[in-house]
């Protein structure tokens, strides 16, 4: 597994190191299209898909961030309202993708999060090479949650934030809360899960 550097522009460039992929060409199965929602349709089956904790995702926030990012599905809109490019395509074998991310700095070091505006979204790379949105990721470091005097971790949609990990490699996502949310792509591995088997690189 390689190791995909992340630039992050604020008043300096921030660089981190995230989990990279393994570029070899991986697509997803083909009923991956059937799989795409369009924005007036129901995800019914990642609704139903329990993540691990057995949480499903109150269905009205959910709804609420699909209406949020749907003006991102055209990958240059992200990048008209401030979203960088953080990754180059992430994925993990036998786990899934996650896309490339493409995130708000201002909005990944602010204590406070909001349920439609998350602080990054995710893509996958398409063959034409446009980008298809599939999904949004919540980040918040924990040393700024609990600054801002809170207590216990953050969540989104009845969902908690996976806690941060201090055995990641990652010194960025080792302090922080995340959680995903594949409110534009069915996953099998539940609406929370951090990979997504669906999503390629």
């Amino acid at each position: 597994m390689k190791r995909t550097t992340l630039f992050l522009t604020s008043l300096a460039v921030l660089t981190l190191v995230v989990t990279g992929c393994d570029h070899s060409p991986v697509h997803p199965g083909p009923d991956a299209a059937e799989s795409v929602l369009l924005p007036g349709q129901v995800d019914h089956s990642a609704h139903a898909a329990a993540d691990a904790r057995g949480v499903t995702g109150d269905p009205v926030v959910l709804a609420s961030i699909r209406h949020a990012t749907a003006r991102y599905q055209q990958y240059e809109r992200a990048l008209d309202d401030g979203f960088v490019p953080l990754s180059e395509c992430v994925y993990m074998p036998g786990l899934g993708g996650m896309g490339i991310h493409y995130g708000r700095v201002d909005r990944i070091f602010d204590p406070v999060i909001r349920a439609t505006e998350p602080e990054i979204l995710l893509y996958e790379p398409m063959a034409n090479g446009r980008k298809r949105l599939v999904g949004v990721e919540y980040m918040v470091r924990q040393v700024d949650w609990e600054a801002a005097g809170n207590e216990g971790p953050p969540s989104v949609a009845g969902r908690e934030f996976d806690p941060p990990n201090p055995f990641h490699p990652e010194a960025l996502v080792a302090e922080s809360y995340t959680l995903h949310v594949w409110t534009w792509r069915n996953n099998p591995a539940g609406m929370f899960a951090p990979f997504n088997p669906n999503v390629g690189c």
